[in-house]
């Protein structure tokens, strides 16, 4: 409990009711505001209550950031394919780079397969290869001599 003397007690009522009258003024005045600006209030409340929700405090920032990534990070690949040098290079050109081309002519379909006919595919051996920690001068154990 307090006591206090009757002096400060009445000094006391009069600061009471001096806050009690600001603070109800100020009360009236903001639900006037509020009356005013409900609609705005509402929308505050809402964005309020949903900017307080884990998905678009964490989540939302983290779609925009990857979907965004993506847009940006294709500008920069993008980049490497504008200024890329294209072109095909002709029979001359290859020849001043030391690049030896056949001619087009020489090379069909046609004379692959022929190529490929004279090959003899019923005859054949399996050969073991060398292994990288057998001397290379060996013959491989198991290999028959070809035509055996």
């Amino acid at each position: 409990k307090v006591r206090c003397r009757k002096k400060n007690h009445t000094l006391f009522s009069k600061i009471f009711v001096k806050v009690i009258k600001q603070s109800a003024d100020s009360l009236v005045s903001s639900l006037s505001l509020f009356q005013k600006n409900n609609k705005m209030n509402s929308f505050q409340s809402k964005l309020q209550r949903y900017t307080n929700r884990k998905f678009f405090r964490y989540g939302v920032p983290f779609l925009l950031l990857m979907v965004g990534g993506s847009f940006g990070l294709k500008q920069f690949a993008q980049l490497r394919y504008t200024f890329s040098k294209k072109g095909t290079l002709t029979p001359e050109e290859a020849q001043r780079f030391g690049l030896d081309m056949k001619k087009p002519e020489d090379v069909t379909l046609e004379t692959e397969f022929e190529k490929i006919k004279t090959i003899d595919i019923d005859n054949w051996q399996p050969v073991r290869g060398p292994r990288p920690w057998e001397d290379e001068t060996l013959a491989p154990v198991g290999a028959k001599p070809a035509g055996h």
